[in-house]
């Protein structure tokens, strides 16, 4: 993962409109790491297209990605490598965290590009 939230996947790209979103966080049975995934998605729709993760490894160290559904229905992450779902491109240990919170996200607003 990189460790600077910079990438492919800007606001720049994404479709215009009011996006909603929910982090979610989770970590494993032993602890020592926890990672945050916020999922968001147009408002007057229920598909997800956008997404970021932060994961705060065992050694302190934090990362960061986010990706970004295509107009092809692939999945984008910040690097460029593509995937059917959001979860192949994910770091393979979130998936066997546990979810601990879930927390809807304030309303975020992408404008209009020009």
């Amino acid at each position: 993962m990189n460790k600077e939230p910079e990438g492919l996947n800007q606001t720049s790209v994404m479709r215009p409109g009011e996006y909603r979103g929910v982090s979610k966080v989770y970590a494993p049975d032993s602890g020592g790491a926890s990672a945050v995934l916020v999922e968001w998605g147009l408002s007057a729709e229920d598909e997800i297209t956008a997404a970021e993760v932060l994961v705060h490894a065992p050694n302190g160290d934090l990362y960061y990605r986010n990706f970004l559904k295509m107009p092809d229905g692939l999945w984008r992450d910040s690097f460029g490598e593509k995937q059917v779902a959001l979860g192949e491109l994910l770091p393979a240990e979130i998936l066997t965290f546990r979810l601990l919170e879930s927390m809807e996200m304030p309303l975020q607003i992408v404008e209009v590009r020009v």
